[in-house]
């Protein structure tokens, strides 16, 4: 594969987990609201969620699916519309996908809060240190 065919397989992963973690939302929601017999109007805010709704975790990592991984997406779009993919850059996208899946397993299960806050620092220092690199060899090429 080149590199920006892997850039773009990242990404697609990265979505992927997206629709998984969104599909895990949808059932989980529904069955609560089917157990708890909660009526779909009753929780249309997400204040009303909060109240009525236990479980959380997937509607929470969902949202931050959108969060941090959106820095991670411009810059492979950026990167793969410059014409511009330094040697490295592939293989730290994979390693971010990588933490944003290990980022959404702790989330959706047991939801330690100090495990899932490492995995979270580390995608985000990494994306960082990714974005900064990248504005470097850009420069400098």
């Amino acid at each position: 594969m080149s590199p920006a065919q892997h850039l773009v397989a990242a990404c697609t992963t990265l979505v992927a987990l997206t629709f998984v973690v969104g599909l895990r939302m949808f059932f989980v929601r529904i069955s609560e609201m089917r157990a708890k017999r909660i009526h779909p109007q009753s929780v249309a805010l997400s204040a009303q969620r909060s109240q009525k709704l236990e479980d959380a975790r997937a509607s929470d990592n969902y949202n931050h699916l959108f969060e941090l991984p959106v820095v991670f997406y411009v810059l492979c779009v950026v990167a793969i519309a410059a014409s511009h993919i330094p040697a490295w850059l592939p293989a730290l996208a994979w390693l971010f996908v990588a933490l944003r899946i290990v980022h959404s397993a702790i989330q959706c299960t047991y939801n330690k809060v100090v495990h899932r806050f490492s995995v979270f620092l580390a995608g985000f220092f990494l994306v960082f240190a990714m974005w900064a690199a990248y504005a470097i060899s850009y420069v400098a090429a």
